[in-house]
């Protein structure tokens, strides 16, 4: 009798605490970040969107740069929340098509199948629904603005014969590629908090963060769909604040935040070039890529053995063909499809490579985070010694996407300066 009562005690303690456990989880995963209006987001919303963050820009995942970027997460996810505020008050409905077709376009871009994708997300603990989330968000703020503004908007020929009469007057000159994240300031009292939010993300991409991955998440630019990217900007249409900077700038150099009149700007300079003049960066290579990713189970020489196995399966490859049957006999997984880029494209690492890898040859392994990289170049070819000028339509449509950005990041302005947010940390 005393033996059962002691066992009864013990697994009515032992229930106890497990359930003290999980109504800690609990609250800890309920609590409440912030309201937008009458939407809330959790602490998990918030510790979960921190980890996707941290994973696509290649940050340090430490509590320290946890707390340094949570507020910088915060603000983009309140910003999502109006989003899909003003796509509902038009009746914008994104479906769950329209979401996997976005997700298999984001894994596109990041050189890997949806399923290889949903592996490496899930293999790091990151849900794979923080991501749709955000996808649902892009989508549906992308059709409001399309239904909102673009009706409004006229290009007349005008306005394309002066941007093709600049970019004409401009070839002989040098021109920048550049990146850049926008940070906006839209009350006095926010200028300090988004000065030290901006500080915070030059000093991180300065120790190697991906810019286009934090461009994506955190710019309020009309560069932040494509990562931040500007493309070719001639000095002569440079900013002011820019004009003094970007030509002083090494290649891969990144900017101290720089005070604009709609907020501060983080620029890096991606490479530079002299219009309508080649040289051997300008040739285009049609490249394959191909990531073995480390298995579940990775001891601590998981990458030295992966390199070996990478270099005894795509030794003395000869083709994209034979690149892409090699990977199959070997179980590993497929190759990308073809990708043409200009060398001055590639990131200098990679340039490196691929400029002295011969035509249908694999390059050595190249260590990432996920596993190793191999590459291999299908074809390549000369460029010539004109590079053109883009033609009238897509002047056009450059013209109309910088004008319907503007509209729409004023219009994201005004609904936050209305709303209700109450941000509790």
């Amino acid at each position: 009798m005393l033996h059962s009562r002691i066992l009864l005690q013990m697994f009515l303690g032992c229930a106890l605490a497990a359930l003290v456990a999980v109504s800690g989880f609990a609250q800890t995963s309920h609590r409440i970040a912030a309201v937008v209006n009458d939407d809330m987001i959790s602490a998990y919303d918030l510790d979960a969107r921190t980890g996707l963050v941290i994973f696509f820009a290649r940050l340090e995942d430490s509590p320290d740069v946890r707390r340094r970027i949570r507020g910088s997460v915060l603000r983009s996810l309140v910003d999502e929340r109006l989003k899909l505020q003003e796509a509902r008050r038009s009746r914008i409905s994104v479906s769950q098509k329209d979401i996997d077709q976005e997700l298999a376009d984001f894994a596109r871009r990041q050189n890997l199948s949806r399923g290889a994708l949903e592996r490496i997300l899930r293999d790091r603990g990151i849900s794979v629904n923080t991501l749709l989330a955000q996808l649902r968000a892009e989508v549906a703020w992308a059709r409001f603005v399309g239904r909102r503004f673009a009706p409004r908007v006229q290009i007349g020929n005008e306005e394309v014969q002066d941007e093709l009469d600049q970019l004409k007057a401009r070839q002989g000159q040098t021109e920048y590629r550049l990146a850049e994240i926008v940070l906006a300031v839209d009350r006095p009292r926010d200028e300090a908090r988004i000065r030290e939010a901006a500080a915070r993300l030059g000093a991180q991409i300065q120790r190697g963060a991906r810019l286009p991955a934090l461009a994506r998440q955190f710019s309020q630019s009309a560069t932040a769909a494509v990562g931040g990217d500007l493309g070719w900007v001639n000095r002569s249409a440079l900013d002011e604040e820019l004009r003094a900077i970007v030509p002083q700038m090494e290649r891969g150099a990144v900017s101290d935040p720089i005070r604009t009149v709609d907020g501060y700007r983080i620029v890096r300079l991606v490479d530079r070039r002299k219009v309508a003049q080649s040289d051997e960066d300008d040739v285009v290579v049609s490249l394959r890529r191909l990531l073995m990713p480390f298995p579940a189970e990775a001891g601590g020489d998981a990458a030295r053995k992966l390199a070996a196995r990478a270099r005894s399966v795509f030794e003395g490859t000869n083709g994209c063909d034979d690149f892409a049957g090699r990977a199959q006999a070997a179980g590993v997984p497929a190759p990308s499809g073809v990708a043409k880029l200009a060398l001055r494209e590639l990131a200098a690492p990679i340039r490196r490579i691929v400029r002295g890898l011969e035509v249908g040859a694999a390059s050595a392994p190249l260590p990432v985070r996920e596993g190793v990289v191999v590459l291999a170049v299908c074809a390549r070819e000369t460029a010539g010694s004109d590079r053109g000028l883009p033609d009238r339509d897509a002047i056009a449509d450059r013209l109309l996407q910088r004008r319907l950005a503007l509209l729409a990041r004023r219009h994201l302005r005004d609904a936050r300066l209305s709303a209700v947010i109450d941000v509790r940390g």
